[in-house]
């Protein structure tokens, strides 16, 4: 609960501002704080060295709704206006880094917004301010921790040494790799599995090609002979390591761009990030050049990727684009539409995000309210589609594993959104991550025959050696992380639950009853969680908790009708492209959306 009556607090976001407070406290002669953690890590240690600790999720309360929705999609419109001028990959870098930025430092003054004065960390150094003064330095301190993270996952296309060399042999690599793959090449953004596509794609004779930043070093040159060994072992993918610099006019370009947004002052701001930030953007443009002539050679008949969010795949996304190659993208989270204003906002960002306006031809969803979000929200330019997963597991519940204790298996496959997602409406926050399954492992103590699995994630903000200390004294409760295949761990669950996750269509394709939940009940199932189990015979099993109902009584319910509900679901509607036929036309270059409907 929020107390009113605390006027002040000190602020930390890791374990080494708890480490640099304990200093602070012994300089000041003892003097003691009430700890504002803003992470569950920085919580953990603040609790163990016995401060007071207040929640940084109670001090937010409702400004997400109040506050920060209506001031970015007012703030939005302006930087629309400003973005317009760049190409497309540029701009999808600008936008997901302004959202970042912008969400960061409403959140962080809304948060504070209660106390009269803070005392915050920059520069290694604790300043007491007034609560606006101190959210302002906080805001350049974390920006400048997570800056170099977020250009890693732009990647800098740095230039290896003696880069017309290396362009040479890189052009030969394309050929090689053309002469043998005569049936198509496949370029795949964020090089993952995408649910069994890649492996179509190679069956029906395709290669699958992947377009990365260069690191800028000799390494680049170990890395591009070692693609010519997976040529000649017929191994995939083959990666095209790409860098450039930008021409003058394309320089001047951006700083308008940055200027016009305020994006320049915020990364000014954060202590030299924006030189990273502009580096990131100059080998962007500069690559284009380079992929245009790559692609040339390769002549790819398609792009596939289950998100177009990394600056190297924007950069493919668009090059291609520019040749008439389809861009596919497979949506990988559960979609569905919606009217509540705070939905409309977060899922049109989200799906923009994922499926950018110019660089996405194909849209395809797991399910028929994923197609429907697609037409409520994607561009009208975008073709939309129904796809089978290759995940689906048999549907045989005889054949399912069984504990070696004969204990019912719940399991927990979800995640957070970190301080800085701009998605923070429908996914938790880590605090209200850690709220929730505190709350359901003591829910299940009153659940008979029953065993939590944990399944966690390694974040900065939560890791998961913290997870399982934090329930180390729960006999009924197993905290693992991501060593093992997913397939395996669902397979052997009577029921997930999840917030919001891929997690919750994994199941629903293998049969296994789904308990949409978390720290609060703001999740995307609002309609679907709304049903009694009486109305969940479709072909989804998913059940939700409003608080209204006890929730170890729910799960008791959920798990006692599991039978049922899986007999329902083993023989769902026949999608209409499986992921065989999804490979087969990718690598024919067959368009896609011809033999789809929804």
């Amino acid at each position: 609960m929020l107390d009113r009556s605390i006027t002040s607090c000190a602020v930390v976001f890791d374990r080494s501002d708890v480490d640099a407070l304990r200093s602070l406290s012994e300089q000041s002669a003892g003097a003691s704080f009430s700890v504002l953690p803003l992470t569950p890590t920085a919580a953990l240690q603040a609790r163990g060295d016995g401060y007071d600790i207040l929640s940084a999720t109670d001090y937010f309360g409702d400004a997400e709704q109040r506050l920060v929705v209506p001031k970015l999609v007012e703030i939005r419109q302006s930087t629309e206006e400003a973005l317009q001028s760049l190409p497309q990959s540029e701009r999808e870098i600008v936008r997901a880094q302004f959202d970042r930025m912008i969400f960061s430092q409403l959140r962080l003054h809304a948060t504070l917004a209660s106390f009269e004065t803070c005392t915050v960390r920059h520069n290694g150094t604790w300043h007491t301010l007034p609560a606006a003064e101190a959210a302002a330095l906080l805001e350049r301190e974390l920006i400048a921790r997570r800056c170099p993270n977020w250009i890693g996952s732009i990647q800098s296309f740095s230039p290896p040494p003696f880069p017309g060399l290396f362009r040479m042999v890189q052009r030969a690599l394309a050929r090689v790799v053309r002469w043998r793959s005569p049936k198509g090449r496949v370029v795949l953004g964020a090089y993952k599995d995408v649910m069994g596509a890649v492996q179509a794609i190679e069956s029906a004779g395709g290669r699958v090609v992947v377009v990365e930043g260069s690191h800028g070093s000799l390494g680049d040159y170990s890395d591009l002979f070692k693609q010519f060994l997976k040529v000649l072992r017929k191994q995939s993918p083959i990666v095209f390591r790409v860098f450039g610099r930008q021409t003058e006019e394309e320089m001047d370009m951006h700083k308008r761009v940055a200027t016009a947004t305020g994006y320049s002052e915020m990364q000014v701001a954060a202590d030299g990030a924006d030189a990273a930030f502009r580096k990131s953007l100059s080998g962007i443009s500069g690559a284009k050049r380079q992929l245009d002539t790559l692609f040339g050679i390769l002549d790819p008949t398609a792009f596939l990727s289950a998100e177009v969010s990394r600056g190297s795949d924007y950069l493919a996304a668009e090059c291609i684009g520019r040749r008439g190659g389809q861009r596919v993208v497979l949506g990988r989270n559960a979609q569905g539409p919606t009217s509540d204003p705070m939905a409309v906002d977060f899922k049109r960002q989200y799906l923009l995000s994922r499926y950018p306006a110019g660089m996405t031809d194909v849209a395809l969803f797991w399910d028929a309210r994923g197609v429907e979000a697609g037409r409520q929200f994607l561009d009208d330019g975008v073709s939309i589609g129904r796809v089978a997963t290759a995940s689906s597991l048999p549907g045989d519940s005889k054949g399912k594993p069984v504990r070696a204790d004969g204990k019912r298996a719940v399991l927990v496959a979800d995640s957070f959104g970190s301080w800085w997602t701009r998605h923070w409406w429908a996914l938790q926050t880590s605090d209200e991550y850690v709220d929730g399954l505190t709350e359901l492992v003591n829910a299940l103590k009153s659940v008979p025959n029953v065993h939590l699995t944990i399944r966690g994630k390694e974040k900065s903000e939560l890791r998961v050696a913290e997870l399982a200390e934090l329930f180390a004294d729960e006999p009924h409760v197993t905290v693992e992380g991501r060593e093992r295949p997913f397939s395996e761990t669902l397979l052997e669950a009577d029921l997930l639950v999840s917030f919001f996750s891929t997690t919750i269509q994994e199941a629903r394709q293998v049969g296994c009853p789904v308990l949409v939940y978390g720290g609060t009940q703001r999740h995307m199932y609002a309609e679907e969680a709304q049903r009694t189990l009486a109305e969940s015979k479709d072909e989804a099993a998913i059940f939700g908790y409003d608080g209204s109902v006890n929730l170890s009584d729910l799960i008791e319910s959920v798990l006692n009708a599991k039978k049922a509900a899986f007999d329902d679901i083993t023989q769902p509607r026949i999608p209409q492209l499986s992921i065989a036929e999804l490979g087969t036309r990718l690598a024919r270059g067959v368009p896609v959306i011809d033999t789809i409907g929804t």
